[in-house]
């Protein structure tokens, strides 16, 4: 299997003051987990509408479209047909998230740890069976505060780019067609033993492929209009409200025979016409954006 290589961001260092670290309350630290969750849901989300449009985000990035052909090579046709989405699987979530703990904890930034693990060995300690696996990892590093969601923006946005433009050094993993799985965690932590202990964001990205593949339905919807996912299987025939992740996404796996997909009420009652229908016969994750859906 091939190795990772290393996907490096540009590191920032902003020479004044950080704002100060205290120590916070056992709430305040809920509410700064759930923060930090939420930024690997809403890569993840940016991650499968790229790889579900590449045109829209080579145009929004502002990337030539001929430098992406260039860039994807053989893979050039996923400009015109898109890839399937990427469904969040928790062992390799919890594979990146160990990996993000030990460069905080030991002070390194590399796929490949002291000990000379790579990605391919932490997958396989974390119970995940993959044909085949590769790793992104993404780093800003300051002094002065950066905000969240511009340190956000940009680093998922250099990622990407960095991808179409097959920047040196940097795997092709978000617009790669040979994954279909992915753990994504995002760590954002000061870095005492440096020089004027400076502030880190970093994402830790695990992509892989399994042994034994499951298909699965990945969406979003706009989770302010108070209405639900619901799904009836056709083997059933029952109409069921589908667990919601965080930011109005979703994913559940196919049922055998199809599925239909409607935004509802909290009452099944309130079930309309179904918005997106998936008939047996492809075996690949679909994405379904509901957020137009009225």
């Amino acid at each position: 299997m091939r190795r990772a290589i290393t996907a490096i961001l540009p590191i920032l260092l902003l020479f004044a003051a950080l704002l100060p670290c205290g120590v916070v309350a056992a709430d305040q630290a809920t509410d700064r987990q759930e923060l930090l969750e939420l930024q690997g849901y809403l890569v993840w989300q940016r991650i499968n509408e790229a790889r579900s449009n590449p045109r829209a985000a080579v145009e929004r990035l502002r990337v030539p479209v001929e430098q992406a052909r260039a860039a994807l090579g053989d893979d050039a046709w996923i400009l015109e047909e898109g890839l399937p989405p990427l469904a969040l699987n928790p062992q390799l979530t919890s594979a990146a998230s160990l990996h993000g703990r030990d460069m905080f904890t030991r002070l390194y930034y590399s796929h490949v740890n002291p000990e000379g693990a790579g990605p391919m060995e932490r997958i396989a300690a974390a119970g995940y069976q993959a044909v085949r696996e590769n790793e992104t990892l993404a780093i800003l590093i300051f002094s002065n505060y950066v905000e969240l969601k511009l340190a956000v923006d940009f680093m998922i946005d250099t990622m990407m780019r960095d991808e179409l433009v097959a920047t040196p050094g940097v795997s092709r993993n978000i617009f790669s067609p040979e994954f279909s799985e992915a753990g994504i965690v995002f760590f954002a932590e000061a870095i005492p033993l440096l020089d004027g202990q400076p502030y880190a964001y970093l994402f830790v990205l695990d992509f892989a492929a399994p042994v034994t593949p499951q298909r699965y339905l990945v969406g979003v919807y706009d989770a302010t209009t108070e209405r639900v996912p619901v799904m009836m299987p056709y083997a059933t025939g029952r109409w069921s409200v589908q667990p919601v992740l965080v930011a109005g996404m979703f994913q559940v796996p196919y049922p055998d025979g199809g599925v239909a997909i409607v935004l509802a009420g909290d009452g099944v009652e309130t079930i309309s016409a179904p918005v997106f229908v998936y008939d047996e016969g492809d075996a690949k994750n679909k994405f379904v954006d509901l957020r137009a859906v009225q």
